[in-house]
């Protein structure tokens, strides 16, 4: 599982869905307080095979990454991004 807190990224393992290993901290991708105003919310893992729900050892993150602007719209520089993630 991929979490989010709009700007740092964490990936979490579980067997059962009930109990997790601990964060392992992937990286910041947005700064939304450093005056560049950009957040990356809604982080979607991808498995590479033939059924995409199943992470392989190596995977995607899909994440929006979002200028802030003012809240004004149409954003102009919003993008869909990808990330590869290859676990050891």
């Amino acid at each position: 599982m991929i979490t989010s807190d709009d700007t740092n990224f964490a990936y979490y393992e579980s067997v059962d869905g009930l109990n997790w290993t601990s964060a392992q901290f992937l990286g910041a991708f947005g700064n939304p307080g450093t005056g560049t105003d950009e957040i990356a919310p809604y982080p979607t893992s991808v498995g590479l095979g033939d059924d995409p729900s199943i992470l392989g050892s190596t995977f995607y993150v899909y994440y929006v990454h979002l200028g802030l602007e003012g809240g004004n719209l149409p954003r102009k520089n919003d993008s869909l991004r990808r990330l590869t993630i290859t676990c050891p």
